[in-house]
């Protein structure tokens, strides 16, 4: 169903779970790039059923500052989690760019508040004590604070 609707087009980075590709999400007859994330390895029946129970509540989501899970695609191997795309990049590769000492306080501090703004509302929907992946900061090309649990 996904090879349908979705194609993978070049490789953005990768880690300790998997890589991350930019990718083509086709929907309602509209194209529009988004991020794929592939997870090594199998996982077990238990592992199955806590990602797709995970996946289920961000699916749920809905906040200006936390990146909008879209689909996960758990029926071939990899597993592949599909997400809105932040073209700015992470927290680390913005200022490292940059030179943090370059940065202006009024644009960290606007960074900070729309962390702590999606923080509040992950909170307020008692999604912090589920949560088994690490928060990551990314940004827009405006440089619009993001929040990802993925």
């Amino acid at each position: 169903m996904w090879s349908e609707v979705l194609t993978v087009k070049k490789k953005l980075g990768g880690g300790q779970f998997g890589e991350v590709f930019v990718g083509v999400l086709r929907c309602g007859g509209k194209k529009f790039e988004c991020a794929v994330k592939t997870l090594k390895g199998k996982m077990h029946k238990q592992q199955r059923a806590d990602f797709m129970k995970e996946a289920l509540t961000m699916l749920e989501l809905d906040h200006p500052n936390i990146i909008k899970l879209f689909g996960v695609a758990i029926e071939q191997e990899p597993t592949m989690i599909i997400l809105e795309l932040a073209p700015g990049g992470s927290l680390r590769d913005f200022l490292a760019k940059r030179n943090a000492v370059q940065v202006p306080v009024s644009v960290l501090v606007d960074f900070a508040n729309s962390a702590l703004c999606a923080m509040y509302y992950l909170s307020s929907r008692k999604v912090f004590s589920f949560i088994k992946f690490p928060l990551k900061i990314h940004f827009s090309e405006a440089i619009v604070c993001f929040i990802t649990v993925h």
